[in-house]
C-alpha cells in the first residue's frame, strides 16, 4: 500500500510539475493486449514517436486521435490510451483487444437483371439462375495488418477470386502492396432483346463468356491521413462463336477474344475521426482511370 501510495505521488508530482512548462518527452510507448499483432503495425499509426516533444495543453487531444488512428486498423474491438507523467518524460501504454480475424460468409445470389425478372422466375418456380459460394476473409494472417479475401461461387455462374494485401513492403514503412485475380464462366449470358424482353441463350456444356483478370497495386503513404494508390489490372475476356448463331451482331468484328490493360491513380485525403461511423473530418479523393491502348 506505501509503494502504491508513493507511486501515486509521484505520477501526480509529475503532471503538475509539467503542467508548467511547455511540453513533455514521450519516453515510452507500450502496446497492451497485443498477442498477435505486431508492434510496429501499432506505432505506424501513431502521429508521435518516441523522444518527440508533445505540448501538454493539448495532450489530451493528440491521445485522443491516436486512439482513433489506431481503432481505424480494424483490428481491435477495443482501444485505450493511458498515459503517465514522471517529471517532464510521458510513458504511455496503449491497450488494445484484439477481434476475430477470420470470417467465413456463405452467399446466396439471385443473377436475374432486376426484382421484377426475379419475382418473375421465382413465381414460376425457376431458380436456375441461383449461385451460391463461400466468402472468406482473413484478416491480420500473420500479426502484420495482411489481409486474404477468397471467394468460390457455383451454380448459375462460376466464380473464383482472391486478393491479398500486405502493409510495410520490403522495409519501406509506409509503402503497402496488393495483389489478386479473378476467374468467372457464364453459361448463359443476355444476347438479344425482343420488344422490351431480354432473352438468355445458353450452353450446356461449354461457357457462352469466360473472362479473367490479375491486378497488382501499390499504395504510399505521405502521412497517416494522405496517401496514394497506383493499381495495374489486366483483363481478358473470351467468347464461343455460337454466339454468332444466336445474334450475328453481338460481337462487333466477329472478335471472339479481347484484352485490355488499365491504370488507376487514386490520391485520398481523409481525416475523419472514426472511420465505420464519421463523426468529425472530411475525406477527399481523386480517380483517375484509363482502360486500353492509346
Amino acid at each position: 500500500a506505501v509503494l502504491m501510495a508513493l507511486l501515486f505521488g509521484i505520477i501526480v508530482a509529475g503532471y503538475l510539475y509539467a503542467t508548467v512548462n511547455d511540453s513533455v518527452q514521450v519516453r515510452t510507448i507500450v502496446i497492451s493486449g497485443a498477442k498477435k499483432t505486431k508492434r510496429t503495425v501499432v506505432v505506424r499509426e501513431l502521429t508521435f514517436r518516441e523522444k518527440d516533444q508533445l505540448p501538454v495543453k493539448s495532450l489530451s487531444d493528440i491521445l485522443e486521435r491516436n486512439r482513433q488512428n489506431v481503432f481505424n486498423l480494424g483490428l481491435f474491438s477495443a482501444v485505450e490510451v493511458e498515459p503517465f507523467i514522471v517529471g517532464l518524460e510521458l510513458h504511455i501504454v496503449i491497450h488494445v483487444k484484439e477481434r476475430w480475424y477470420i470470417f467465413p460468409i456463405p452467399k446466396v445470389k439471385a443473377e436475374e437483371r432486376n426484382s421484377y425478372d426475379l419475382i418473375r422466375s421465382f413465381s414460376q418456380g425457376d431458380f436456375h439462375r441461383v449461385s451460391y459460394g463461400l466468402d472468406l476473409q482473413w484478416y491480420n494472417v500473420t500479426g502484420r495488418n495482411e489481409t486474404l479475401t477468397f471467394f468460390g461461387q457455383l451454380g448459375f455462374s462460376k466464380r473464383l477470386r482472391f486478393r491479398y494485401s500486405h502493409p510495410g513492403i520490403f522495409g519501406m514503412q509506409y509503402t503497402d502492396l496488393a495483389f489478386g485475380a479473378s476467374f468467372i464462366n457464364k453459361n448463359e449470358i443476355i444476347t438479344r432483346t425482343e420488344g422490351s424482353q431480354a432473352l438468355w441463350d445458353r450452353l450446356e456444356s461449354t461457357p457462352l463468356e469466360t473472362s479473367q483478370s490479375v491486378f497488382l497495386q501499390v499504395k504510399h503513404r505521405f502521412s497517416i491521413y494522405k496517401n496514394l494508390v497506383v493499381s495495374l489490372d489486366h483483363s481478358w475476356k473470351n467468347f464461343e462463336d455460337s454466339l454468332n448463331v444466336f445474334n450475328q451482331q453481338y460481337l462487333p468484328g466477329d472478335e471472339l477474344r479481347t484484352s485490355y490493360p488499365a491504370i488507376v491513380l487514386a490520391y485520398s485525403h481523409d481525416t475523419r475521426d472514426w472511420h465505420s461511423f464519421p463523426l468529425k473530418g472530411r475525406r477527399y479523393r481523386l480517380l483517375f482511370r484509363h482502360a486500353g491502348i492509346p
